[in-house]
């Protein structure tokens, strides 16, 4: 097949002994899929070491999520299942040495020319290579689809020691959506089901035309249910031999606004139970339009060597259609199913802020209320605190003294300060440092505004590294207003360390409080 289908996308017809023009309606008949399951290879091309694997599943929910490929199978053990609104997230990810500073496991850069592996290196069983090979295999069983499926590689997030976050590029292997449909009206046998796997292609971003892949599929079907632990490759299960090829090459790749796809199906035997699709994922390094990047290959079906590129890894997806899912045939294989308001990897019955993300769990005061929740995490001794109203606003001037003695504690300039003064009516001053507004001087470090109305320094104390001294002066221009005791200093870090002191012993006038 050489059309490119422009109106259509890139589209690979339906392989096997039954071409439905009618099979798009269909699609519509409420299909019944008793259980799919999907387990894959893939290789770490992200450029950098990476420490967990997310897969985002959207339109079910954790409930949905019945088994998962994990410990002792792979290096990060069995994965996290969280909720978050229109969807359900499966996370892979390293446990973090706060002691050493690191992530206590690493899925190295793959080698810059990858070629099929079989699967071989990419779980614990597969080779002794595996922790140096940069490839991992992951997957899961679902009773039901997903309407998309997203996989991201998670590196170390350099502003949140022991937190991870997505590479930034979504891995280019596509998951199939599958549905069972009754058996056309043209078949003899009125009994079986046909049976549908759908993978989209990319989605068209900077370009008219989105990322182009080669895509080889092998296909099987059996008379006993698929089972996640044997959907890996060079397993007896999998498909991957040359008389079960099912599409020997297809180009996949779509354009903006034309979603393009790979649909394959057949009417299955009268004594089968699940169908097995291997999908393998290739590099399009064949000419592109500069202007629109759309591929431009000899054949969009029968790809020239030249053509094609990188492995990039292989989908193993079955679905049962006949009965539920079986249980997998390891006991050790299993799936933590949690509840996770915030989206941070921590359970809410063990998160010490439930409602704000904080994967470091980092508790200052050891007061078993994380630092990003906290209003207190640390105290500060205040000496001095005035409030002055003038007709053109207020002034405040502090002085007092903190202590980073506490075990994890320092003073962290490199997101900013925030500074706030209040009395103990309606009277607040609150000003934002930037990072760049700060700068160390000898033993001292000095933060002002660009404007002067704001300005902190801090005094190291040579013979007591633990203890610093502030002085701290504000003004700002609402209408004066009415002051009240006592008075609140308070001093904050990176938007999670709350330094909190207050002064109660004051002396008032109309236009002024003093207090110490």
């Amino acid at each position: 097949m050489n059309s490119k289908h422009r109106g259509l996308g890139r589209l690979a017809l339906w392989a096997g002994a039954i071409l439905l023009g009618a099979a798009a309606p269909a699609l519509a008949q409420n299909p019944t899929t008793f259980g799919t399951l999907s387990n894959f290879d893939v290789f770490n091309d992200t450029g950098s070491d990476c420490h967990g694997f997310e897969i985002e599943l959207d339109g079910i929910s954790s409930s949905d999520v019945l088994y998962t490929f994990g410990a002792p199978y792979e290096r990060y053990g069995n994965p996290v299942v969280v909720d978050f609104p229109g969807g359900v997230y499966v996370r892979y990810m390293s446990p973090y040495d706060s002691g050493t500073g690191t992530f206590t496991q690493t899925t190295a850069q793959a080698p810059a020319v990858i070629t099929p592996t079989n699967g071989h290196a990419c779980w614990t069983g597969g080779s002794g290579n595996y922790l140096t090979s940069g490839c991992e295999h992951f997957g899961m069983s679902l009773r039901a689809n997903p309407t998309k499926t997203i996989y991201r590689w998670l590196i170390a997030d350099p502003a949140r020691p022991g937190s991870l976050r997505p590479s930034g590029t979504d891995v280019s292997i596509p998951a199939p959506t599958w549905s069972v449909q009754p058996p056309p009206p043209a078949a003899v046998d009125q009994v079986n089901p046909v049976v549908v796997a759908v993978i989209p292609a990319e989605p068209a971003q900077a370009f008219e035309f989105g990322e182009p892949l080669w895509v080889k599929i092998f296909e099987t079907e059996s008379p006993s249910p698929a089972d996640l632990d044997h959907l890996l490759s060079d397993d007896p299960a999998v498909p991957q031999e040359a008389v079960e090829v099912e599409i020997e090459w297809q180009l996949l790749q779509e354009s903006k606004g034309v979603p393009a796809q790979i649909e394959s199906g057949k009417q299955v035997a009268a004594d089968s139970e699940s169908v097995t699709r291997r999908y393998e994922f290739y590099e399009y390094v064949g000419p592109i339009d500069p202007e629109t990047h759309e591929a431009k290959p000899i054949s969009d079906s029968n790809a020239d060597p030249s053509e094609v590129g990188n492995y990039i890894g292989a989908q193993m997806a079955a679905v049962n259609f006949r009965a539920a899912p079986v249980v997998p045939s390891s006991t050790t294989t299993s799936t933590t199913l949690v509840t996770d308001s915030d989206s941070d990897g921590v359970d809410d019955a063990a998160d010490n802020c439930p409602d704000a993300a904080n994967d470091d769990q980092a508790d200052l005061d050891t007061d078993d209320l994380g630092n990003v929740c906290d209003p207190v995490d640390s105290a500060l001794t205040v000496k001095l605190a005035t409030l002055k109203s003038k007709a053109t606003g207020m002034r405040s001037l502090t002085k007092g003294r903190l202590s980073i003695a506490a075990p994890g504690d320092s003073i962290d300039l490199s997101q900013g300060l925030q500074v706030e003064v209040d009395d103990g009516g309606a009277t607040s001053i609150v000003h934002d440092f930037a990072a760049a507004d700060c700068a160390n001087v000898a033993s001292r470090t000095v933060c002002t505004s660009a404007d002067k109305s704001a300005q902190l320094v801090l005094v190291r104390h040579a013979k007591d590294p633990a203890t610093l001294s502030w002085v701290m002066k504000l003004r700002s221009t609402p209408a004066p207003a009415a002051l009240a005791f006592p008075m609140t200093v308070r001093i904050s870090q990176a938007a999670a360390v709350d330094r909190v002191g207050e002064a109660s012993l004051c002396v008032a006038s109309s236009t002024s409080l003093a207090c110490h």
